[in-house]
């Protein structure tokens, strides 16, 4: 965005966008475990509750969303809008129920129906290749730490060009 000048339409747009939506670059985070009902177990639930909030931590991290996001709100609405209930639910039954009766297009795009594979997005202010490949090497590090059976890849087109271009630079400095 860097080559378009500070009052080109092009580079006044992607400003807008990177203002009212958190960031105009969008990274994807894949998960999966491979085993069904996983996503809803309360510890399992928990731990990417709490990777979700170390996403938004990130300085240049403005959104994140998940299935997570709708599964709270609708445990604090059945729990009398108690801003304490916003929270995952303490049981799999619950969760399960909950996403099922009010998940809605949210729910069913970033959660697979049998709560194995899960999509956690999140929009960044990064602007190059070399600031996308410092945060994925960051999320691929914080993902580490996720519990076991929980395999996560981040994605997206900002990674995909990133890498597309680390590959070019690779060959070009081995034909060298």
């Amino acid at each position: 965005i860097k080559t378009f000048a500070p009052g080109s339409q092009g580079r006044q747009d992607y400003e807008t966008v990177n203002a009212a939506c958190g960031g105009a670059t969008r990274l994807a985070i894949l998960i999966e475990t491979g085993i069904g009902g996983r996503l809803v177990d309360p510890a399992v639930a928990r731990a990417l509750d709490r990777f979700a909030q170390w996403l938004r931590a990130q300085p240049e991290v403005g959104s994140v969303s998940s299935y997570l996001d709708p599964l709270k709100l609708m445990h604090q609405a059945v729990n009398g809008n108690d801003p304490d209930a916003f929270v995952v639910p303490g049981s799999a039954a619950a969760s399960k129920q909950l996403l099922l009766l009010g998940g809605g297009d949210v729910v069913r795009r970033t959660l697979n129906a049998g709560f194995s594979t899960a999509l956690i997005s999140l929009r960044s202010r990064v602007e190059d290749a070399a600031a996308v490949r410092e945060l994925v090497t960051r999320i691929e590090s914080e993902m580490a730490h996720l519990p076991p059976l929980l395999q996560g890849e981040v994605t997206g087109r900002a990674v995909l060009a990133t890498r597309a271009v680390d590959d070019i630079v690779s060959g070009q400095r081995q034909s060298l």
